[in-house]
């Protein structure tokens, strides 16, 4: 797995979704990366790991459709790109 993704968790929707480092942790996971646009509605920077590691709140259309969809096909686990790399983070850039 990458370094961050969002657990989905099971797929009967019981958990709400949170951002979880895996520390080197194996297993399928499915991406989604998309064009930004000017506005960016949520996004993941060292000041909201934190908070997202307990649970992702508020989630875009095209996220929640993404976490619906995961679920379904019964994945654990969703990287997304503005959630799962830190946005100031140079080194979560590069990698």
């Amino acid at each position: 797995l990458p370094t961050r993704v969002i657990d989905v968790g099971p797929n009967a929707g019981s958990q709400e979704p949170f951002l979880s480092i895996t520390n080197g942790k194996e297993g399928s996971w499915i991406a989604l990366s998309h064009c930004w646009g000017e506005y960016q509605p949520l996004r993941s920077t060292v000041a909201t790991e934190r908070i997202r590691k307990r649970k992702i709140t508020h989630l875009p259309p095209t996220f929640q459709d993404a976490v619906t969809i995961i679920r379904a096909l019964g994945i654990r686990f969703l990287w997304i790109d503005a959630l799962c790399i830190l946005q100031e983070s140079q080194h979560d850039q590069a990698t």
